[in-house]
């Protein structure tokens, strides 16, 4: 998509004063010396009611915002800030005006019947409550369906700024002075819920045993890679294994540093071996000053500021190492659909665990931003070299196959403002030629003014040459990011797929945003509409809204169609008991619980049989694969080692791939994949057979749907004389539905990201990870001798244990992958079958005694009488939102 997709005005060319206006903006030059007021100072119209989507300004941001620079020191400013919540949003139905006003009116209708039960509470205690706690929540209606955006891109490319601006908080996210700690930690940006009054929420999760042992593993091979034999520093690797080891030691000293023994125990001479070192390591960890007792660590404060302080804090403390994830939670609009920003490590982190760490996050993300510098980007490298090449390092086979588009990745040009007025004149040099017209117009009017004096309106055409300038760069940057794109999915089709039809160009444009900044964050401050827009923040800003769009209303919807509605069911049902007009003998009460717990029989059942089908297409399409062709991927493997241990490969070249774990590049071999040549047939066979076991989880939960929607109905005719519970039961079909639909897109996810491990050679791959000791004893390898014994160590090991370990660990994750599709499913259903069974205690109960014996008051049919009339309010609004959102749907 680009970047224009969301943008009201026009595109840039052909240049002319009036496109100019109509893109930034209507700007007025005939002011008076000294002028301003020609800047907009207010946002575009709100296009819906703020309640849903444009949640209150905090405190902070409006005084982090609020002041004018222009006005003199400590006035306030009479310009309006630039309010991100009033953007026009992307064109998608959950942001429709209609459909959020329904929403909005569902939010009231909750909001009403929680504080009505709340007045009633001491009739029912704990049915009320219940009631009560339910409406609350319906009453925010906040996105329980969560959309990831994995942010990648090296230290100082403007990761934490574009974070920040998208937010609209300057300075949450910042790195501190210990740059590489920052830049080693995931951290996750989520939409603070109100269960605290507090504007930010800080939380920290840290390594557990398993987790610690491994880093600590890494950290000293790290480290000591640079005392490994026949190293030089004539090598063409030795400034990557200096920096590696440097970066390891920077982890171990600020854990351990306060141990004298630590420099001689992890040094050259120490006579203990890794494991020994390993083992040391984790006894000391259990000393040191951990901020829980529980691995996790959390904290609710006021200012963005406070919260990044508490991050700086704690990366300069001695366990900022084992910070396994950082989570803030923000109110900001762009999260409040669901969506996760995912400030992920530096691609230069060349720690294994924090590696790892990234892979995991990229496999299950729902979207990748690739950011990258602008000039960077404008270079003439590939586009692999300069921005894809990231990406390529993680997911490798996929990159190649699928192409950037189907993987969701977009690419982000950061720094797209001028840095100096050096910069500015050169670009404006540089595209005067093929913008001629455009500029000598603005210079024209810029003249104009100095003749006239008019300061405001000089300053204001130097603006506007500013963006034009920016823009014109912007267009060209995107135009060349694509061509390229194009060019090379077209260099990686072959001819026969062309001839079949595939078309490289049909596939969909690589998606590209260039975006300002500092240039986002001086203009919101001053409300400068046009600066913001001219940003690119904005347009960036809707396409985020849009990734979570999908998930929003289909949530949405379901809360509406479902959810709700059987709220109001229960409620009804609360109201029927307080009137004394619930079923009265206990004949029939226990029969009607032999059909409740029957069905909550059958549905443990169907879970069950889903498990051993799946179970059983594992094992047919995938185990069996392993058992029968093993052999033979044994075979192929072994042929591809020994062409690397051919005369064709001089010694240092083979002790290189070693070193680096068998991906490297030179010149004479250019860039090689071990790892991937020697799983490449086992990886064809597994793709196709993969394909049917897929089927089967989709196949599965929709015979799971089908199979519950029919119990359910028999379930509700069972209890036909209970109209309302009989009601209740049926609004959980569609919940059913919707719940089982989210499972699958889950289960897939879920699939899809074990199958990379069986088919990358990334740093997460099963194969790398059954090869890496052989590479590390190859490694280690020196004196006479030592190129042959290398070269034994990698063909043993393919010969011997490589498939073998593959197959070991394809069988155990398997059966961990099913475990969990089903636990998805379980917990799905668990939520409806809690639903019936809480209606079915209400529906049944005690017309004078509550569930623990307690006489009700006598006032209780009188509060009957006032909530049945109140009820009937609340169906009635019920069915016109119903009814709104069918129309809607309908057109």
């Amino acid at each position: 998509m680009p970047q224009n997709s969301f943008q009201r005005g026009p595109s840039l060319s052909p240049f002319s004063t009036n496109e100019i206006s109509n893109s930034f903006g209507s700007l007025d030059i005939s002011r008076e010396r000294g002028s301003r007021s020609g800047i907009p100072s207010k946002p575009p119209p709100v296009p819906f009611g703020r309640s849903s989507l444009s949640p209150s300004r905090s405190p902070e941001a409006v005084s982090v915002l609020g002041r004018n620079s222009l006005s003199p020191r400590g006035s306030q400013s009479h310009i309006q800030i630039y309010d991100p919540s009033a953007e026009l949003m992307p064109s998608h139905k959950y942001y429709f005006p209609q459909f959020q006003r329904w929403l909005d009116r569902a939010k009231v209708l909750a909001s009403d019947i929680a504080l009505e039960l709340e007045k009633h509470e001491n009739l029912d205690i704990n049915q009320a409550a219940r009631l009560r706690t339910n409406a609350k929540q319906l009453a925010t209606l906040g996105a329980g369906v969560t959309r990831s955006v994995a942010i990648l891109g090296d230290s100082g490319t403007g990761k934490s700024s574009l974070i920040n601006s998208l937010l609209n908080f300057p300075g949450l996210a910042k790195a501190s002075g210990r740059g590489e700690a920052v830049t080693s930690v995931v951290t996750e940006f989520r939409y603070k819920s109100d269960d605290n009054p507090s504007p930010f929420k800080f939380e920290m999760e840290f390594c557990d045993k398993n987790e610690t042992e491994k880093l600590l593993k890494e950290l000293v091979w790290s480290y000591r890679r640079l005392y490994i034999p026949d190293l030089d520093a004539q090598d063409a690797d030795f400034r990557q294994i200096e920096n590696e080891s440097a970066i390891a030691w920077s982890s171990l000293s600020a854990a351990f540093g306060h141990h004298a023994e630590l420099s001689h125990l992890c040094g050259r001479n120490t006579e203990a071996t890794e494991e020994e070192i390993v083992a040391r390591l984790l006894t000391w960890t259990k000393d040191l000053n951990w901020p829980s007792d529980d691995g996790r660590f959390e904290a609710f404060v006021d200012t963005a500021n406070s919260c990044r302080k508490m991050t700086e804090d704690f990366m300069e403390d001695q366990f900022w190492p084992f910070i396994k994830v950082v989570r803030i939670y923000v109110k900001s609009p762009i999260l409040n659909t669901g969506l996760v920003l995912v400030d992920l490590p530096g691609t230069r982190d060349i720690n294994l665990a924090k590696v790892q760490a990234t892979e995991e996050y990229l496999l299950r993300a729902d979207h990748i931003f690739v950011i990258a510098r602008i000039d960077r980007a404008a270079s003439n490298r590939s586009l692999h070299d300069s921005l894809l090449g990231a990406l390529k390092q993680h997911v490798p086979n996929q990159l190649e196959e699928n192409g950037a588009t189907k993987l969701n990745v977009t690419i982000v040009c950061t720094h797209s403002e001028p840095s100096h007025n050096a910069e500015l004149e050169q670009l404006k040099e540089e595209y005067t030629n093929s913008h001629r017209k455009a500029f000598e117009d603005l210079e024209r009017q810029r003249e104009y003014a100095i003749r006239n004096s008019d300061y405001g309106s000089e300053k204001l055409v130097e603006q506007q040459l500013k963006y034009l300038v920016m823009q014109a760069r912007n267009n060209d940057v995107i135009m060349k990011l694509q061509n390229a794109y194009v060019k090379q999915r077209r260099s990686k089709t072959d001819d026969s797929q062309t001839t079949a039809g595939n078309n490289p160009t049909e596939d969909p444009k690589l998606e590209v945003f260039c975006v300002a900044n500092a240039e986002y964050k001086e203009c919101s401050r001053n409300g400068n509409v046009l600066g913001v827009n001219a940003s690119g923040i904005p347009a960036l800003r809707r396409r985020c809204y849009l990734i979570s769009a999908d998930a929003a209303y289909l949530e949405a919807k379901n809360s509406l169609r479902s959810i709700l509605p059987g709220l109001l069911e229960s409620v009804k049902l609360w109201i029927d008991v307080l009137g004394g007009n619930a079923a009265k003998r206990q004949e029939e009460r226990r029969e009607g619980q032999e059909v409740v717990t029957h069905f909550a029989t059958s549905i443990h059942r169907l879970v069950a049989t889903f498990e051993e089908q799946l179970k059983s297409s594992f094992q047919e399409n995938i185990s069996a694969l392993l058992h029968h062709r093993i052999d033979f991927w044994e075979r192929a493997g072994l042929e591809q080692s020994k062409e690397w241990a051919t005369k064709a490969w001089h010694h240092t070249s083979y002790r290189a791939w070693c070193r680096n774990d068998g991906t490297h590049s030179t010149t004479a071999q250019g860039h090689r994949r071990w790892n991937n040549e020697l799983i490449w047939k086992m990886r064809l066979e597994v793709l196709a057979q993969w394909e049917l076991f897929e089927t089967e989880i989709s196949d599965g939960i929709k015979k799971i749907v089908l199979a519950v929607k029919d119990t359910l109905l028999q379930l509700a005719l069972a209890f036909k004389e209970r109209k309302t519970f009989s009601e209740a039961i049926r609004l959980q079909i569609a919940n059913v539905e919707y719940q089982l639909s989210v499972v699958e897109a889950s289960a897939k996810q879920q699939a899809k990201q074990f199958l990379q491990k069986i088919i990358e050679d990334n740093h997460t791959s099963f194969v790398l990870d059954a090869m890496r000791p052989a590479y590390r004893s190859a490694t280690l390898q020196a004196g006479v001798g030592s190129h042959d014994r290398r070269k034994e160590i990698i063909g043993s090991k393919v010969k011997n244990s490589l498939f073998d370990s593959i197959s070991a660990n394809v069988s155990d994750g398997g059966d961990k992958l099913i475990t969990t599709i089903c636990q998805y499913v379980e917990r799905a259903l668990a939520g409806a079958l809690r639903k019936i069974e809480a209606d079915f205690d209400v529906a049944y109960a005690s017309t004078t005694v509550d569930e623990n014996g307690v006489e009700q008051p006598e006032c209780a049919e009188q509060a009957a009488y006032a909530l049945e009339a109140k009820w009937k309010v609340w169906q009635e609004e019920m069915e016109a939102i119903k009814g709104g959102v069918a129309t809607m749907a309908s057109v």
